[in-house]
């Protein structure tokens, strides 16, 4: 039996599938800052990946309204399920949702390991003197 994956752009009811995506990144990343869960200050800023209705995945951005730029803050999957594609389209699914909502800009604050898949997907890549990278892609994206 093969199994449904969805992308699903989360709105203000959709609690407990934003908890869903924060446990998910937690697992990877380790604990994020309360303050996060309080900062989800629009729909169509946080994706979630799911399959069978489990959140395998998922990203936490935001939009400045005032700068038109989408920022991806936390990008995860499970890592039994990397390097299967599905990153790329939760990725995709912010840069959508980023567009529709006027955006001109997005930014990701990366690690060095990340640096070379942002580039895959379009974006330029800098890395500064503390060796933490900044990928940008500018608007009209191409998805």
């Amino acid at each position: 039996m093969s199994k449904t994956t969805k992308i699903i752009p989360l709105t203000a009811e959709d609690r407990q599938l934003y908890f869903g995506v924060v446990s998910v990144i937690e697992a990877a990343f380790g604990r994020l800052y309360s303050g996060l869960y309080t900062e989800r200050n629009s729909v169509g800023s946080t994706i979630a990946c799911t399959q069978e209705g489990n959140v395998i995945g998922g990203l936490i951005g935001n939009f400045t309204p005032e700068t038109n730029t989408a920022t991806v803050r936390f990008l995860g999957i499970l890592p039994e399920l990397q390097h299967t594609g599905l990153g790329k389209a939760v990725l995709r699914e912010f840069e959508k949702q980023a567009k529709n909502r006027g955006a001109k800009r997005i930014l990701a604050f990366t690690s060095p390991s990340l640096e070379h898949w942002y580039g895959s997907q379009g974006y330029d890549t800098n890395k500064d003197a503390q060796n933490r990278v900044t990928a940008t892609k500018s608007i009209p994206l191409q998805i």
